[in-house]
């Protein structure tokens, strides 16, 4: 048998891979393409290791950018540093503290973020709900991305290390969303993989996708996607300039 251009034959057969209905002759046809690098029995069936194998080369489609107009809000400026976070918000305290009650708002239930299920509690400071309000908005109506949870305030340190400055989470300034989809990686010599790329995705597979990130960072917020060294996809902050 000839050799075939594989990408384009899994791509016009993803129903048939998502089904398991791939032929034998196409699944024998791409075994013995991969023979060197992927070391499976050219048997015609489509066991688990010849699927994963498949799946590994599908294309990753990424829809067009929806181009979102800058959402300026009701604040006239936005902390760009650490220090204005101070100055705009003061110091935060725990849940018990003056600070918590006079600047944290609970949003849950009917007046629940967008996209957020309604059964958690999501803390954030009052200045910046209007803001996670339209930014998820936008978010659901651009991405196809499902949030199954999200976490605002909570009083702590950077990475739970009390040698580091206080989170943003401390002010009600970050969100995380979906943990376990977009869970933290550090990259100690500071090369972690571009947004989307094909090493991206073998880390992220079920993440954050560019639109839904487009949306928030067109409402304010950085995204921990854009750090190299600890990479942390879950994280929104409304601090520092958004990269659009």
């Amino acid at each position: 048998m000839g050799a075939i251009d594989y990408q384009e034959a899994i791509a016009y057969n993803g129903g048939e891979i998502a089904d398991g209905d791939f032929t034998r002759e196409m699944i024998v046809r791409l075994v013995q393409e991969w023979q060197e690098t992927h070391q499976l029995g050219v048997d015609g069936k489509c066991g688990p290791n010849t699927q994963k194998s498949i799946t590994s080369h599908l294309p990753v489609v990424q829809p067009e950018p929806r181009l979102w107009t800058p959402w300026d809000g009701p604040l006239e400026t936005q902390p760009r540093n650490r220090t204005e976070v101070y100055d705009m918000f003061g110091t935060p305290g725990d849940e018990g503290s003056r600070w918590f009650k006079e600047n944290i708002v609970e949003v849950q239930g009917q007046n629940c973020f967008p996209g957020v299920p309604p059964k958690w509690y999501v803390k954030v400071h009052r200045d910046t709900e209007p803001y996670w309000r339209e930014g998820l908005r936008r978010a659901m109506v651009s991405s196809p991305y499902k949030i199954e949870r999200f976490g605002g305030f909570f009083y702590r340190h950077i990475q739970f290390n009390e040698k580091l400055p206080l989170s943003y989470h401390s002010w009600g300034l970050a969100g995380d969303i979906d943990r376990r989809k977009n869970k933290a990686v550090s990259f100690p010599n500071g090369d972690g993989p571009k947004p989307w790329t094909p090493e991206w995705m073998r880390i992220w597979p079920n993440g954050v996708d560019e639109q839904f990130v487009l949306a928030m960072a067109n409402c304010g917020f950085f995204w921990g996607g854009w750090w190299r060294r600890f990479v942390d996809p879950m994280h929104f902050q409304f601090v520092g300039a958004a990269r659009v």
